[in-house]
């Protein structure tokens, strides 16, 4: 912290407060200074801010207008239980935001990197959609269509790219 701090600081000589953002699988205590110190002299004593995310509880973070928080939902602490509704609530909260499709991938995209449900998890997700208003039900599913869209189109190119080389290689074998 201390490098990017002094490299930041050096740049722009503004004051800068620094927050480091830990997203580790497992809870561990980290500590919020760097010191350096000799026998004779303390020499350095740095502090900055930490978010261990899976100290913090989802909740706390879903209601809140920002895109890293909403981000990094996935990474913070919640019972297995409340995976599914997690889910649901991003979405909700996602949708509200009326991001750009540049901003909309991005986010999504590290959300669902931290933040993935099982087969039947899905199912009951979607079977679940019933509770939220019709607008907001259209919007998920559109919302989700798209995306499922493209990743099936994005399958298709790779086929057909496949298809072509091993077209080339029958070609080739038979000649």
């Amino acid at each position: 912290m201390f490098v990017y701090y002094s490299r930041i600081y050096e740049k722009y000589r503004l004051p800068i407060v620094h927050i480091a953002v830990f997203n580790y699988v497992m809870i561990k205590d980290e500590p919020d200074t760097f010191t350096i110190t000799f026998p004779f002299k303390d020499i350095l004593s740095f502090h900055f801010f930490t978010l261990e995310l899976k100290k913090r509880n989802w909740r706390d973070y879903i209601k809140q207008p920002n895109l890293v928080a909403l981000a990094l939902l996935g990474k913070t602490g919640y019972d297995t239980k409340e995976k599914v509704q997690m889910k649901f609530e991003f979405l909700r909260t996602f949708l509200k935001l009326e991001l750009d499709p540049a901003r909309q991938k991005l986010v999504h995209a590290i959300f669902e990197k931290y933040h993935k449900l099982r087969t039947e998890e899905e199912i009951h997700l979607y079977k679940n959609l019933k509770q939220f208003p019709n607008d907001e039900v259209n919007q998920i599913r559109e919302l989700m269509t798209s995306w499922e869209k493209k990743g099936y189109n994005k399958g298709i190119e790779k086929g057909i790219e496949k298809g072509k080389i091993e077209e080339k290689k029958s070609n080739l074998s038979k000649n």
